[in-house]
């Protein structure tokens, strides 16, 4: 973006904070900004971005960034309004204010704590597509990430012993984060919140549970390795076989070598006898 356009933009989300406390009016302001900076050269069938199944404006992301950075000291300090404007953003029907919304949920002060959970949970079962769900999983819980790690981790463990496949399935997207920052070191309480999907959803997860051991094994292969040995010691499931197998690109020849041997020699499957 040229410089005379960035400086453009900084003030006008300058002027987009004055309306924090105003939602109706902040929205307005808003799209009107969203329309200014749409991409008026995009068609339909581009392939720029992935999909969205919600109509955009074809905005840059440096749109959506400066304006994150300019709410996020008002997020931090004023969380009631703060939900308040996320909440109408979140029913705006574009992509770019939903997109806004997740970013400014995660730069949301936790307290009061209850109310960004809630809507963690409910927004990425209603989400429009997969994109946004990862979105609001990722940057929508990075205070929880890091200022309140182990309550947010619970609340995944419960999401993992849930019913409801999709709030499985997001439970291991949320995962993703805590897999991919290297500040983070506990990574056998991932090994031990993920280990029953692998033994008994690998077939119905087996999408989310090959990021999050690719993921892993990009971390730390030794672990890895050595969790997914120990795994196939204790299962017979050929779609845990199949998902090992797909995983194995990730891993060291070394590693590759052990978890195959790992595989010929699993105990007896029901599909066997």
């Amino acid at each position: 973006m040229p410089a005379v356009q960035l400086i453009r933009l900084k003030k006008q989300a300058a002027e987009l904070a004055t309306l924090f406390s105003q939602p109706a009016d902040f929205v307005a302001k808003l799209r009107s900004i969203f329309e200014q900076y749409s991409d008026l050269t995009f068609h339909a069938g581009q392939a720029a971005k992935p999909a969205s199944l919600l109509p955009s404006y074809h905005c840059s992301d440096l749109i959506i960034k400066e304006i994150e950075l300019s709410l996020a000291p008002l997020c931090a300090s004023q969380p009631q309004e703060a939900l308040a404007m996320i909440d109408r953003l979140w029913v705006e029907e574009y992509l770019e204010p939903r997109q806004l919304a997740c970013r400014l949920i995660g730069r949301t002060a936790l307290e009061p704590f209850q109310p960004v959970l809630e809507r963690l949970e409910s927004w990425s079962l209603t989400a429009a597509d997969t994109s946004l769900t990862k979105l609001l999983l990722d940057l929508g819980s990075q205070r929880l990430r890091h200022e309140a790690p182990d309550r947010w981790l619970d609340i995944l463990r419960n999401w993992m012993e849930s019913s409801n496949l999709a709030l499985r399935s997001n439970a291991l997207t949320a995962l993703l984060p805590f897999i991919q920052d290297r500040e983070y070191e506990n990574l056998p309480v991932v090994f031990n919140l993920i280990t029953p999907a692998l033994q008994q959803n690998a077939a119905n997860l087996s999408s989310e549970l090959q990021k999050a051991l690719t993921s892993l094994a990009r971390r730390s292969s030794v672990e890895t390795g050595y969790f997914l040995r120990q795994i196939l010691a204790t299962s017979s499931e050929p779609a845990l076989q199949r998902l090992v197998r797909r995983c194995l690109p990730a891993f060291p020849v070394q590693t590759q070598a052990r978890l195959k041997t790992a595989m010929q020699t699993r105990p007896p499957s029901n599909q066997d006898a």
